[in-house]
């Protein structure tokens, strides 16, 4: 397809272009060496092949810089792509694992206070156990409140329950 003699879109099947290997690159057209360049440029077994197409045709040794020129750059960004999702990955290691320390020691906190509460319920039920066996004894509730450590007004409260 013509562009009016400025440019041309020439389509190429580079698979096909294993025809033109048996060729020397002096015998090979422009279009037979951009499509050996092409599809063997990153065929190692090729190499000296390529070179040699380098040395003879200058457009496609530019274009071969440009090449490596964008591969470094590609090269660059799959390294800042790899760094930056290492940075996320380990930043969201932090907060998965703040999240766990908080959890845990909002469960901690909840067992403690649980533990607490148990501990006061009991001490609550041993000091009612304690003013009802001294009243059974015939103590009065002064005596009982000396007996006990505590406030006369602590002792009528066992009392009543």
């Amino acid at each position: 397809m013509s562009f009016e003699g400025l440019t041309a879109i020439i389509d190429v099947e580079l698979l096909k272009a294993e025809q033109f290997l048996a060729k020397p690159v002096p015998e090979m057209t422009t279009i037979e060496r951009w499509a050996v360049f092409f599809r063997y440029v990153q065929d190692p077994t090729c190499r000296e092949l390529i070179n040699e197409i380098l040395n003879s045709e200058e457009a496609i040794s530019m274009a071969a810089e440009e090449l490596l020129t964008v591969s470094e750059d590609e090269i660059l960004r799959a390294r800042y792509e790899y760094t930056l999702k290492n940075e996320l990955d380990w930043q969201s290691g932090i907060v998965s694992a703040k999240r766990a320390g908080y959890k845990q020691a909002a469960m901690e906190y909840d067992g403690k206070i649980q533990e607490k509460d148990g501990i006061i319920q009991a001490l609550e039920q041993e000091r009612w156990q304690s003013v009802q066996r001294l009243r059974a004894l015939g103590l009065s509730d002064e005596q009982i409140a000396a007996a006990l450590n505590l406030p006369p007004e602590e002792v009528s409260e066992y009392l009543k329950k």
